[in-house]
């Protein structure tokens, strides 16, 4: 097995281990906490929704642009052009961005506190999934965010490393 391999690999079980910590917390504290009950679930739960869209809505349009950033920094080691490829590795996801995606999260998160499950096994699983789709799925972001490190990553000719 090689060592690029390897990396993936490790980089791969970070990011499960990551997330199933996210999990195990999220489903803790919901166990935790004392469930408000039935009567206010429908103000959670239209709001829970709006917020999930426009989590969903920008998560999309940062990975799709990440995406294209990754594939286009690909295309341009494979072509040799250096200059236009270290310009690309200077354009990253704005600060505020990240910070509004970690608030959506959370807000999510925090949101699924307030609905009350009959049963436990219910909470623990929707909680648990719940966790962890949203730490794997804004850690897969961070990673494709920086095409020259990370799990995914852009196969940079060796000279330009050096410099």
């Amino acid at each position: 097995m090689n060592s690029e391999l390897k990396n993936q690999i490790k980089g791969y079980l970070v990011w499960f281990g990551l997330s199933l910590v996210a999990s195990i917390i999220n489903v803790y504290v919901a166990i935790m906490a004392a469930p408000i009950g039935p009567d206010s679930e429908t103000a959670f739960n239209t709001l829970g929704s709006l917020v999930g869209g426009l989590f969903i809505f920008l998560y999309s349009l940062l990975a799709a642009n990440s995406a294209i950033k990754w594939n286009d920094a690909q295309k341009l080691c494979d072509e040799i052009k250096r200059v236009e490829f270290m310009l690309i590795l200077k354009k990253r996801i704005p600060v505020p961005l990240w910070i509004m995606l970690g608030l959506l999260s959370l807000s999510i998160v925090i949101m699924f506190h307030f609905f009350h499950f009959q049963y436990t096994i219910t909470l623990v699983v929707v909680h648990g999934i719940l966790a962890f789709v949203i730490a794997f799925s804004l850690q897969a972001l961070w990673d494709i965010d920086d095409p020259e490190g990370g799990v995914f990553n852009v196969k940079i000719p060796k000279n330009w490393k050096e410099d």
